[in-house]
């Protein structure tokens, strides 16, 4: 793909094999992810990112899950970045289940990089935001992801029995 586009052939045959070679690089990225080599899984999700792909839906995904490798490394700001384009993208696609999870997670990276802190009213208002979008979706791992979320704040918040309820969901 790199070498048709250097040498200005990027017609529709060209824009297709990119699109293959961004989808055969994200399952490797997955695979990565699986086996919890975060470094791989970024490496693989960062020589996918740029090729083209036209459906904002798998860019989400692709996005979403470049952002959680990078955090996983300790590279907040990087994985913030991945995750705002990410809930864009799924905004765009209108996947419920992506702008849960990416939500959440951007919250949770901009509350590990200082931007914001624990227990301030908008990160509650954008967990709360994305619960009603995981719930929107039905995606139980969405859900339970946000649920988790919640649950922390709770603990934090220093009330244990919500807290408790909210883990149990």
């Amino acid at each position: 793909y790199t070498y048709r586009m250097e040498l200005r052939d990027a017609g529709p045959a060209t824009l297709r094999l990119g699109e293959r070679a961004a989808r055969r690089l994200h399952a490797s990225a997955v695979r990565a992810r699986a086996l919890d080599d975060w470094a791989a899984a970024v490496e693989l999700g960062m020589v996918a990112e740029p090729l083209p792909v036209p459906d904002p839906g798998f860019r989400a995904e692709l996005l979403f899950d470049l952002g959680f490798a990078l955090r996983m490394l300790g590279r907040l700001e990087e994985a913030l970045a991945c995750l705002r384009r990410s809930l864009d993208q799924a905004v765009e696609a209108g996947d419920l289940r992506v702008m849960a999870r990416a939500r959440v997670l951007a919250v949770e990276s901009r509350v590990g990089s200082g931007q914001l802190m624990e227990l301030d009213a908008e990160a509650r208002s954008e967990r709360e935001r994305a619960l009603g979008e995981a719930e929107a979706s039905g995606d139980a791992r969405a859900q339970a992801e946000v649920w988790n979320c919640l649950s922390e704040q709770a603990w934090n918040e220093g009330d244990f029995g919500r807290s408790w309820v909210e883990l149990q969901r």
